[in-house]
């Protein structure tokens, strides 16, 4: 894979995105641009363009000192870059981490969707709890945590 042009996360970037079946329920609900627009957090939200085709958009959002919530949406065509994506998220959120001074960073992810658990687990999270009708269509989802000690 050629090198990801990473920019600033722009809300309209998740209308490029196409549509994961674990996610369009989601992707349609009438609150989704209002989440794009919260998650647009410049310094610590950021888009991955490859060859003009955006595979994912990702972030965290600083909730007070030292705490962030991490989130991500990416392209179905995600699956076909899993080791380098998993490369350049990773090397994002340490440096998110590092350069606001965060020694938490948390997620949550569709108890459903197991892609997004492997995918957050392998980034170093770990479970700390189910949300029950936690997300936006009433699904039950799990919080994760990266925290540093």
């Amino acid at each position: 894979m050629k090198e990801l042009d990473i920019i600033p996360f722009e809300p309209d970037h998740v209308l490029l995105l196409g549509d994961r079946k674990e996610e369009t329920e989601m992707r349609h609900h009438e609150d989704f641009m209002k989440w794009a627009k919260e998650n647009h957090t410049p310094g610590t939200s950021y888009s991955g363009f490859y060859e003009g085709k955006l595979l994912g958009c990702a972030g965290v959002r600083i909730m007070w000192k030292g705490v962030g919530e991490a989130w991500a949406m990416f392209a179905p065509e995600i699956i076909m870059y899993g080791k380098e994506a998993y490369v350049y998220v990773g090397e994002y959120l340490k440096k998110i981490m590092d350069d606001n001074n965060l020694h938490r960073v948390q997620g949550h992810v569709d108890s459903e969707f197991i892609l997004a658990i492997k995918y957050i687990e392998n980034l170093g999270f770990k479970i700390e709890g189910k949300m029950r009708k936690f997300g936006p269509t009433g699904n039950d989802h799990y919080l994760y945590a990266l925290v540093r000690d």
